[in-house]
């Protein structure tokens, strides 16, 4: 967002930012190179990268404190890509379990529990 057309970061926005997720069928379990297949209905969209991955890994029942690229993403930095004043993201949802809500905000029913790679069952929320 803050790169310009010569790849140089600049002080201010220089494009605005949008990231879909097609999660139709989403992979799980040990992907990305042998992954099995969830069927989970959803295209997601986004304006900001760490409100959208802070929604998607929490709706995907992953544990934020195991997200590190998210932890450091909140961080403060010169380059503003957070929500701010405490304000969180809503989620705007043709499905009324997820529609304006707080990713925080979804029960431990309505998360879509993916399966995690051997070895990082402690990083994901279980049934």
């Amino acid at each position: 967002m803050y790169a310009d057309t010569d790849g140089k970061l600049q002080h201010t926005k220089q494009r605005k930012y949008l990231v879909i997720a097609d999660m139709i069928i989403s992979g799980e379990h040990e992907g990305p190179l042998s992954p099995e297949p969830k069927h989970n209905g959803i295209i997601a969209l986004g304006e900001n990268p760490v409100s959208f991955d802070e929604a998607v890994s929490h709706l995907m029942g992953i544990k934020p404190e195991y997200f590190r690229t998210l932890k450091y993403a909140k961080a403060e930095s010169e380059y503003d890509i957070n929500y701010h004043d405490g304000v969180q993201p809503r989620i705007i949802s043709n499905d009324a379990r997820y529609n304006g809500m707080a990713p925080a905000e979804i029960d431990r029913d309505n998360l879509l529990y993916f399966r995690p790679a051997d070895n990082w069952e402690g990083a994901f929320n279980v049934h």
